[in-house]
């Protein structure tokens, strides 16, 4: 398996503890995102930085376009550029 050989193929008890370290972080980012933002918000805010990306946004102009997106609930592509043209201009 290639993710145990990447680790050095550790035994089976360092593997255990490893994998309920992973299960125990994804636990508590999911948690994290129930009592901040919550769900629906983080995921909305993750597809619109990956729209954004693609419209061909700079890093500093993404806060700002996904603001807008997240605004107006549009998360394709053509209105992204859009709302990066009326940024930029």
């Amino acid at each position: 398996m290639l993710s145990r050989e990447l680790l050095g193929h550790p035994s089976a008890k360092e593997w255990l503890k490893l994998s309920c370290q992973v299960v125990l972080h994804k636990t508590f980012a999911a948690l994290k995102a129930l009592v901040s933002t919550g769900v629906q918000h983080g995921h909305m805010e993750t597809s619109s930085k990956i729209v954004s990306a693609f419209a061909g946004c700079y890093r500093k102009e993404v806060p700002k376009l996904v603001d807008k997106q997240i605004a107006e609930k549009h998360f394709n592509l053509e209105k992204a550029q859009t709302l990066l043209k009326h940024l930029r201009s």
